[in-house]
Formats: C-alpha cells, sequence, structure tokens
C-alpha cells in the first residue's frame, strides 16, 4: 500500500539530507572566496593541499553508514534498545576517531605538510591552517553524527537552523578572524573549528532526552555490533579510495592533454559535484534512513513502494539540475571565466556533456543504498570502487578516440556502466531477464509476509476503527487463530487506532491512519500515522490514584501484548505490537 504516510517523511526527510550534504560545501566555497579575497592565492594553494587529509577524515561515515542500517533494521523489529546501543557506540567511536585525528595532525603539523606535498610560503601557510583546525576535528565528526539523526527524532525544524547556523558561523567568522584581526589561514581554520563545535554544542542536549528513538546513553555503549557496523560502512571506504585514485589519475591527463585551461574547467566540474550531486546523495541518505526501517520490518510493500517514490522525486530533481546546467551553460561558463577565453569554452563544453550525470547517478545511488540494506556486499562494495575507476578509464581511454570530449563525458558514460553491471549481475544470478520489480531489487521470495497473511487498511473515524476491527478478527478466524488471540487483536486495534483518530487529530488537520495486520508465525499489529506524536508506552505504568481509569485502555493492551514498540520517524508515528 504506497500510502502518503511514506511519502510524507521521504519529503520531510529529502531537503534536510540534500541540505546537510551541501552545508559542508558551502563552508569550503566561503572559506575558499575569503581566502583568495583577503590572503591571496598562495594561501589558497596552502589549503589546497589539505584536500587529501579531509578524505580520511570523513572515513567515519563508514561508522555512521553501517550504523544508520543496523538502525533501521533494529526500529522496524522494535529493538529499541539495540537502536540506543547503536547510536550510542557509533557517537563514542566517531567522536573518538576525530579527537585522535585532531590530536595527531595538530602535534605533527610540521611533517604532515611534507608529507601532503606543501613547500614553500604555501607550507607556512598550510601548517597555520592546520593548527586552527585540528582542534574541531572531533567537532565536526560529532555533529555530522548528530545531524544525521537529528531528523530522526522528528526534530526537523531544530535540523534546518543547526545547519543554517554552521554556515553563518563559519562565515562570520571568516570575516571577523581573517579579514578583522588578520589571524590569517590559522583564523581561517579557526573558524570552522569554532563552528563545528558550537553546532555540536547545540545538538549535544537534543540527545539526552530518553524519549526520542535515537538518544545517548553511556550504560548502552557496546562495540559486539561494531564488526557488522563496519563490514556494511565498507563501500564508504571503498567509494572515496576510487575517489582518490580517480582524481589522481583524471588531473594528471587533462594537464598534460590540455592544460591549466582544462584544469580550470575541471574544477568548475567538481564544484559542481559538490553542491548539485547533493541530490542523490540526499536521495539516497533519506531512502537508506526509511528502507532499513521498513526491511527490519519485513515490510515488503512499504520497501516497493519507497522505492518508487525515491525514484520519481530524485529523478525529478537531477533532471530539472541537467536541464538548468545544460540550457544556461553559457551563463554558468561567464560567470566563472572571462566570456570567449579558452577556459570559459571549455567549461560550456563540459556543462553541456557532463550535466546528465546527475540523472544516472540518482538511479544507481538508490539501486546500491538497496543493495547494501540487503546485505547484497560483493557487489555493493565492488560498484563503489569500479564507479570511480570507471570515470578515469573513460575519460583516459577516450582522449584518444575523441578527445576532450571525453574528459566531461566520462561522469555519465561511467553512471551508465555501472547500471549495466549491477543489470547484467541480476541477470546473471537469475539466469533470465528480471520480471519484477522484486526481482531488480533483489528482494528474496521469502522476504516479508505472504500476501494472503496481511491485511492492510486505512481508517478516518471511529466507526471505521470498529468495523475494520471486526473486519480483523474475520480475517484471523479465516486462518486458524484462536477466538480469544482474535479478541485481543480486536481490542488492540479498537484501542490504539482509536486513540489517534480521538486525540490525534485536535490540532485541525487532515491525518492518515494505517492498520496492518500480519498473521504467521508471530502474529504483529503496526499502527502507523502522521499525527502529532503519542508513545502509549510511556503510559503503560501510568496509574493515579485519583484517576484509576486515566490510560486504562493503554494499560490493559500494555499486559495483553507479548511486546510494544513505538517510534516516530520526520512526522510519521509507527506502534508494533506483537501479540
Amino acid at each position: 500500500m504506497a500510502s502518503s504516510n511514506i511519502r510524507k517523511p521521504f519529503l520531510k526527510l529529502l531537503p534536510i539530507q540534500i541540505a546537510a550534504v551541501t552545508a559542508g560545501s558551502v563552508n569550503s566555497l566561503v572559506d575558499t572566496l575569503l581566502t583568495g579575497r583577503y590572503i591571496g592565492p598562495e594561501a589558497v594553494a596552502g589549503i589546497g593541499f589539505f584536500s587529501p587529509m579531509l578524505t580520511v577524515i570523513f572515513l567515519f561515515y563508514v561508522v555512521v553508514r553501517g550504523t544508520t542500517i543496523l538502525c533501521g533494521r533494529a526500529i522496524g523489529s522494535g529493538r529499541r534498545n539495540d537502536v540506543i546501543s547503536l547510536f550510542s557506540t557509533a557517537a563514542v567511536t566517531v567522536t573518538g576517531y576525530g579527537l585522535l585525528l585532531g590530536i595527531s595532525c595538530f602535534c605533527l603539523r610540521s611533517p604532515l605538510t611534507r608529507l601532503l606535498g606543501a613547500g614553500g610560503i604555501t607550507a607556512d601557510y598550510l601548517q597555520d591552517y592546520i593548527a586552527g583546525y585540528a582542534p574541531g576535528i572531533p567537532f565536526l565528526c560529532a555533529s555530522s553524527v548528530l545531524l544525521t539523526y537529528l531528523p530522526c527524532n522528528n526534530e526537523l525544524n531544530k535540523s534546518y537552523c543547526v545547519m543554517g547556523f554552521m554556515v553563518a558561523s563559519n562565515t562570520a567568522l571568516d570575516f571577523l578572524l581573517v579579514s578583522v584581526l588578520k589571524m590569517g589561514t590559522f583564523g581561517m581554520g579557526l573558524a570552522t573549528s569554532v563552528s563545528y563545535t558550537l553546532s555540536a554544542v547545540i545538538m549535544i542536549p537534543l540527545f539526552l532526552k530518553k524519549s526520542k528513538a535515537y538518544h545517548f546513553e553511556w550504560k548502552r555503549i557496546s562495540f559486539r555490533n561494531m564488526r557488522e557496523t563496519l563490514r556494511l560502512g565498507l563501500p564508504e571506504v571503498l567509494f572515496n579510495l576510487g575517489i582518490t585514485i580517480r582524481s589522481y589519475l583524471v588531473n594528471l591527463t587533462v594537464m598534460h592533454s590540455i592544460g591549466p585551461a582544462g584544469i580550470a574547467a575541471l574544477n568548475v566540474e567538481n564544484t559542481l559535484l559538490c553542491f548539485l550531486g547533493a541530490i542523490p546523495q540526499g536521495t539516497g541518505n533519506a531512502f537508506t534512513l526509511m528502507a532499513s526501517i521498513y526491511y527490519g520490518e519485513r515490510d515488503r510493500d512499504s520497501l516497493k513502494a519507497l522505492t518508487g517514490t525515491a525514484l520519481k522525486t530524485g529523478l525529478m530533481l537531477s533532471s530539472a539540475a541537467t536541464v538548468i546546467l545544460m540550457a544556461g551553460s553559457g551563463l554558468i561558463s561567464r560567470l566563472f571565466f572571462p566570456e570567449g577565453g579558452e577556459t570559459c569554452l571549455l567549461t560550456q563544453q563540459m556543462l553541456l556533456c557532463f550535466a546528465s550525470c546527475f540523472v544516472f547517478n540518482t538511479v544507481f545511488t538508490i539501486w546500491i543504498r538497496l543493495l547494501q540494506i540487503e546485505e547484497h556486499m560483493k557487489i555493493v562494495d565492488l560498484m563503489n570502487l569500479l564507479e570511480q575507476l570507471f570515470i578515469a578509464a573513460t575519460a583516459i581511454g577516450g582522449m584518444r578516440l575523441i578527445g576532450v570530449t571525453a574528459i566531461w563525458l566520462a561522469q555519465p558514460v561511467s553512471e551508465i556502466l555501472c547500471l549495466l553491471a549491477i543489470g547484467i549481475r541480476i541477470v546473471s544470478g537469475l539466469h533470465r531477464f528480471p520480471r519484477t520489480a522484486e526481482e531488480w531489487m533483489k528482494l528474496p521470495k521469502d522476504f516479508g509476509a505472504k500476501a494472503e497473511n496481511v491485511m492492510e487498511a486505512t481508517a478516518d473515524s471511529l466507526e471505521e476503527v470498529a468495523r475494520l476491527s471486526r473486519g480483523i478478527m474475520d480475517f484471523l478466524e479465516k486462518r486458524g487463530v484462536a477466538a480469544r488471540t482474535r479478541s485481543i487483536v480486536g481490542l488492540c486495534v479498537e484501542e490504539m487506532a482509536g486513540n489517534v483518530i480521538s486525540y490525534g487529530r485536535r490540532d485541525g488537520k487532515a491525518h492518515t491512519v494505517e492498520i496492518r495486520v500480519v498473521a504467521e508465525e508471530q502474529l504483529v499489529v503496526r499502527v502507523r500515522d502522521d499525527c502529532p506524536a503519542f508513545d502509549p508506552k510511556q503510559r503503560i505504568d501510568q496509574f493515579e490514584p485519583e484517576d484509576p481509569a486515566k490510560n486504562i485502555g493503554i494499560r490493559m493492551i500494555g499486559k495483553l501484548t507479548r511486546k510494544m514498540d513505538y517510534h516516530t520517524d520526520a512526522g510519521v508515528n509507527t506502534l508494533l505490537m506483537v501479540i
């Protein structure tokens, strides 16, 4: 059932995830612009030498990606304590990694500068930059983790506020420390450190509330799942390794074949990849957060519906970006370089050839994230590395055939090759061409409940809830469920869905309430709604002598069910009851 309770949270998560990807790029762009304006090109070059270290720093996303998948599964299967443990462990691990890197960079900044290849005045600028930047690395890591999960705690507005604060504070401090106080590249690095530190400090209290699905508890820290976390997150390492190899080979090829003008156009391409690449990456991040939950619930239909929603939305946005880049290629190239020059012409050519990559990359990202959630790790690991190597091979090999155009076509061509490679792998596994969406998704036949054992419906009134309750009991009777159990299920549906109808709509807005019953090895009832959050688990043990009847229905359901779990994600609430 492709419901609004799938589309709504996805569309709420999507802009936040896109903004989160672009926030770092905006900060880097501001740093570069202000450094060039107030310090000089040698300082820009010096800071540029730090780029390889950013790849090392952001390896912590191995832990974040793996934790996201495991947390989603735990939420979907009603294991709330596992979610707390996974999140707490990830927060400590990533922050500890950042602390180790920060201390190492600060204490070893002189040899690190030589290792990164800086010399002369650029080495001095780089050392100063590292001295200011290094203290903030632990907070950069911590704030990135917290910002990933903040929307999952239904803190959508606060997520936007934190990102806005991060960019605004970095820009203001850059100007103050560099332009006013003349602190040079040390001030530039320090501004970034303070910005991330303040952002982390703002978010930390939001993850100390035990009512939130993702919150921190020292006693829950456990590294027993770290191996599985790293295994699921390994594609991030291979992706970054591929980027490093690809960047080196393509830069070398462009420099030898075209010269500085080609490098300048390539830098524009990389800038656009940082910003507009947030569309497929943000789509993939939002998809991963939700798909992991549905996978944990073993909800085949919701997973299919979410995949379709993510593809449609992502393709609309990426197609719009492609059209804008191609239609505005002349104007955009003139924004970067003087009109009529070789660099301007190369940039315009690049935009016309390169722009379509975002469309293909959107499909690739969603497909590969789905396979990652399903643990088809061999193909996921391989494709994350091959994606970047395909770009290098297409650029270098194509130069001999069609010249410089091959450089700009390398991105879209490599994405097409990746999609073909995944398709061929699926076809070879089936020994035939896939006939259904599930086969393209590589969903096992035994994944999720059989259709005949599932009943789904929506309710908009207490009368509909009562009718639905009777219908569910009839459905269970046909499957041989005992009379007492049928009565308990009917009571659960009437009480919990009725509460949503009665109290969840007091805000005067239209809401959707969905009920799903699965009758297999376990009898599971799921109530999903987009009303204001109301966690019945918090009221199960609330007995008030002054009002003995208060919460009596919820307390009774709590005693009749074997397990009850409640979570809210991006404005959609889910109650799972195992009878």
